[in-house]
């Protein structure tokens, strides 16, 4: 039976309705959606093969209304918050399939998300590599120039980022990074987190160096939040010249074993 929610004056209720009252009635959603008011009355469940978000506005809901939340589909749904609203919460605002939770309003523009699942409540990751076959080298490096760093290999994603061409985007949330970048004759080498979006630069990573005929690892690891959102490149810059074939990456060349050159992993935490 359909329940009573939202009451209305004088309405009479009969016993079964009376007993329904905690049935709440599912909102599906199939594209991303803004939550609007009387959505504290059902169950929004967003079902979409592809990555969407659940937008909390401002001044929407008042003090203690909960707003009930969980995906269905395949696509991560990410909780987000919209302008002038803050969203906090212990576990992950990006819901995986069957995931979910609710929203509790503290303010008009406050609210906590608290997960009732153990998956959502778990960190998330999305892991990139660069990844060449067997006997393939890293590629040639470029001087005193920023360049993007490939990746071309998802290892998982669980927090709704996506690749392409090595770019990296990633919506609204709280992160922390870490990459790794194998150099080759390179000289003074570093890297940085590029937020190509804005044309600022998130996180740089700390200076090393390589001899003649020599290898290093340069690494990034940093923590940032974004309200929207936003691509990432990695990228380095050498103060050597350029070195041909293998500049970012000297191949094992073991039968059978790809090869692995770039590697960034990337923990959602917010």
């Amino acid at each position: 039976m359909t329940t009573p929610f939202p009451f209305v004056a004088a309405a009479t209720l009969t016993a079964q309705q009376l007993n329904d009252i905690q049935n709440l009635p599912i909102s599906d959603k199939t594209v991303s959606y803004v939550l609007i008011a009387g959505d504290e009355t059902k169950r929004t469940i967003m079902n979409s093969a592809s990555a969407t978000t659940i937008t909390v506005n401002n001044t929407i809901f008042t003090v203690g209304d909960v707003i009930q939340i969980a995906n269905k589909g395949a696509g991560v749904c990410t909780v987000t918050a919209g302008a002038g609203v803050t969203v906090n919460t212990l576990g992950s605002l990006a819901l995986a399939q069957h995931g979910g939770g609710y929203l509790l309003c503290l303010s008009a523009s406050t609210f906590t998300f608290f997960p009732t699942d153990s998956a959502a409540t778990a960190t998330t990751f999305a892991i990139f590599n660069e990844t060449q076959a067997s006997g393939t080298a890293g590629g040639a490096s470029v001087q005193t120039t920023y360049t993007k760093r490939t990746f071309n290999t998802t290892v998982v994603n669980n927090i709704g980022a996506t690749l392409t061409s090595s770019v990296i985007a990633l919506v609204a949330g709280t992160y922390r990074v870490f990459a790794i970048s194998p150099h080759f004759n390179s000289n003074a080498v570093a890297l940085r987190l590029r937020n190509t979006t804005d044309s600022t630069t998130t996180i740089s990573g700390p200076n090393n160096y390589s001899l003649s005929s020599s290898g290093c690892y340069t690494q990034l690891d940093g923590y940032f939040t974004i309200t929207g959102t936003k691509n990432f490149e990695v990228q380095y810059y050498q103060t050597g010249a350029a070195v041909a074939t293998n500049g970012l990456g000297v191949q094992l060349s073991s039968a059978g074993i790809s090869e692995i050159y770039g590697h960034i992993t990337i923990e959602k935490i917010g």
